[in-house]
């Protein structure tokens, strides 16, 4: 087949993606001071927007090697919760540091309970939203994610689950060896959904429900969450608890993947190694269908609720939100919600609802462009995968951005808000204590300034967005490689037919999810990046 260059394809989709900026600017919350650009903003836009749509075009200049299977580009979540199918601790280090974890459960706990109200006095705030919500977010982008080995409610749960098996046991005491436990089987119907409703629930309390600015409350939720992951852990065990209600564990999960995958793409995009298809070695001739590895739409749902929170944050705190306030009055049920709870919980779910069928209309689109290949109308060859099973291939390709939006938009909160811990630590209840010294610490509000942050901002949204679009090409050429083997097959059958032997281009099929990219990419400049900075008017 001849097709047009895809310069003329996405020089449409760039244009219209570019439109964006010039809406109404939001404002982000938490920052002071602005950065002058030397240029209007909506030129930095346009610009980012570009060099994303630049990434797309020399993709087909790759001598990328496809993956040998769709498992390349799977996500396996259920990796790091093997280790805890039955309670038991091998090792010192895996004790220290759950028995620390715990430690530091029970006195956040404390502090919100009984410490005083004032969130700028108490430990408890600044460790949760800033020390562990942010700081392990940020360590597994870099390390791996190493919370299976302090996680303080499986800690309490291992701890509690073996001394009641040794005590309850008829053997010897020294003797005594943890029994394991039969659980209920995890209903396939309900998928992750529970650990997606964390996650929105999560985000919700953070920004519509100020649960953030109230101890006291923090510390009521704590203790409703503990209660909650303890009675899943005892009815379902911990390894099926983990892997489909425990928004937290999956979600420090995805963020350590992230790292391994994008490695992984980059060794195979840049591999310079010459492709060597032999007519019967290379093409498995058992191969007579397209058929990715099929995943449950909750597990689509808990990624795009990753990124939701942070997109949805700084929309909450913009005209975008008033103007979406003005519309909710309308709505019989919302006319009277004076404190904007319910207004916030709609917004927040409608906003994570789009981005979702967003996605999934791109995923379906991409498959229809399957439909171009001629052995498709002349042979019957099998389309045998729906939307969703493709969406799921994609699906590692929006880390990525998940990731470059958690930085940028936190990155100046962790390194200024994150000193605040170093004089809490020695008051931790706000009672005039000064038990470590440094209570009369000061941060150091000056170690980031408002250009730093946008600077990190802007690059760590670009550099995600091109990232994802890499990755998305290497999904697209599995499947370019996968319809050759079907088109070949064909062709074996009926060697007549050999000049019909034909494939699809990868950056065909990659075409929408590019235009998406774009698109987000001048979304969420402007909602994070641009609220930092004094625009031009130009």
């Amino acid at each position: 087949m001849q097709l047009k260059t895809p310069s003329s394809i996405l020089c449409l989709g760039a244009t219209l993606a570019c439109l964006v900026p010039f809406c109404a600017p939001v404002f982000a919350h938490g920052f002071g001071e602005r950065y002058d650009l030397p240029v209007p903003m909506h030129w930095v836009i346009v610009a980012a927007c570009w060099i994303v749509a630049a990434s797309f075009l020399i993709t087909p200049f790759f001598k990328s090697k496809a993956p040998k299977s769709a498992a390349f580009f799977n996500l396996n979540l259920n990796a790091s919760n093997k280790a805890f199918q039955a309670p038991a601790l091998n090792s010192w280090r895996q004790r220290l540091g759950l028995w620390v974890s715990c430690a530091l459960l029970l006195l956040t706990w404390g502090c919100a309970a009984f410490g005083i109200e004032d969130p700028l006095m108490n430990f408890a705030p600044t460790f949760i939203w800033i020390v562990w919500w942010l700081g392990v977010s940020f360590a597994c982008m870099v390390l791996g994610n190493f919370w299976p080995q302090c996680d303080p409610w499986m800690g309490f749960y291992l701890f509690t689950t073996g001394l009641f098996q040794r005590l309850t046991s008829t053997k010897n005491f020294a003797h005594r060896k943890p029994v394991v436990t039969p659980f209920k089987q995890w209903p396939t119907g309900l998928g992750r959904w529970p650990a997606c409703a964390t996650l929105l629930i999560w985000c919700g309390l953070e920004i519509v429900y100020p649960i953030a600015s109230m101890p006291h409350r923090l510390g009521v939720f704590i203790a409703l969450y503990s209660i909650y992951m303890w009675l899943g852990m005892a009815y379902f065990g911990p390894a099926q608890w983990r892997a489909h209600a425990d928004g937290f564990s999956l979600y420090f999960e995805l963020l350590g993947q992230t790292r391994q995958m994008i490695l992984n793409s980059t060794r195979s995009l840049f591999n310079t190694e010459p492709k060597q298809r032999q007519r019967t070695g290379s093409i498995p001739p058992q191969i007579n269908s397209l058929k990715p590895a099929e995943a449950p739409l909750s597990t689509i749902a808990l990624v795009i609720a990753m990124f939701t929170s942070v997109l949805f944050d700084g929309l909450h705190a913009g005209p975008v939100w008033l103007v979406f306030e003005k519309f909710s009055t309308h709505i019989p049920f919302l006319k009277h919600d004076v404190n904007g709870f319910f207004t916030g919980a709609l917004g927040l779910v409608t906003l994570w609802a789009a981005l979702l069928l967003v996605f999934t209309l791109i995923c379906a689109l991409t498959r229809r462009l399957f439909l171009l290949v001629p052995q498709y109308k002349r042979f019957q060859v099998q389309l045998n995968f729906s939307t969703i099973g493709l969406a799921y291939s994609f699906l590692a390709c929006l880390l990525p951005i998940a990731l470059a939006y958690l930085l940028a938009h936190n990155f100046s909160a962790f390194f200024i808000q994150g000193q605040n811990i170093i004089a809490l630590a020695s008051d931790p209840l706000g009672w005039g204590w000064n038990l470590l010294g440094t209570a009369h610490f000061y941060p150091d509000i000056t170690l980031i300034d408002a250009k730093l942050t946008w600077y990190v901002a802007t690059f760590s949204i670009v550099i995600g967005h091109v990232i994802s679009v890499l990755m998305a090409h290497q999904v697209a050429c599995y499947y370019s490689e996968q319809l050759h083997a079907l088109s070949f097959n064909a062709m074996l059958e009926d060697p007549t037919l050999e000049y019909e032997v034909t494939t699809i281009k990868p950056w065909i099929l990659n075409i929408p999810m590019t235009l998406v990219m774009i698109g987000f990419t001048a979304l969420s400049l402007s909602i994070i990046a641009e609220p930092l900075t004094n625009t031009l008017s130009g």
